[in-house]
């Protein structure tokens, strides 16, 4: 109910030949006061609640550490969301800067040609690239 663990400890058992261990808790001096301060808030607020009281609500522990981590999500979102749109607009600068690349390659293409053809059809220059 509150997440508390309790630490343990191993003590021998049996004597002899025949022996073996068993873990038992190892309470402190601050656990056996939440004990007693646990026994007296029984009675008014019952088991449950006075268990919460002093040592602890795991639920409430919970949802404030998803609530955390929600928030640390949110804002890696966000980022990322901010990313995303500025790598669109790079994308579409980069998109319109290739159109203008393949037109200005195509015009060069072109002008190239006629000027091949061009110089192919003057006999002298014919001669000079034989």
């Amino acid at each position: 109910m509150s997440g508390y663990e309790f630490s343990f400890v191993k003590i021998p058992i049996g004597c002899g030949r025949r022996h073996g261990y068993n873990w038992v808790p190892n309470f402190t001096d601050e656990e056996v006061e939440k004990f007693i301060q646990t026994s007296n808030l029984i009675s008014d607020n019952g088991l449950d609640k006075a268990i919460k009281l002093v040592w602890g609500d795991l639920n409430t522990l919970l949802e404030e550490e998803r609530e955390s981590e929600l928030s640390i999500l949110r804002h890696s979102l966000g980022r990322l969301n901010s990313f995303q749109l500025a790598l669109k607009v790079e994308v579409k600068g980069l998109t319109s800067e290739n159109v203008v690349l393949r037109q200005r390659v195509h015009t060069l293409e072109t002008k190239l040609s006629d000027l091949i053809k061009k110089l192919s059809e003057n006999k002298k220059i014919k001669k000079l690239i034989e």
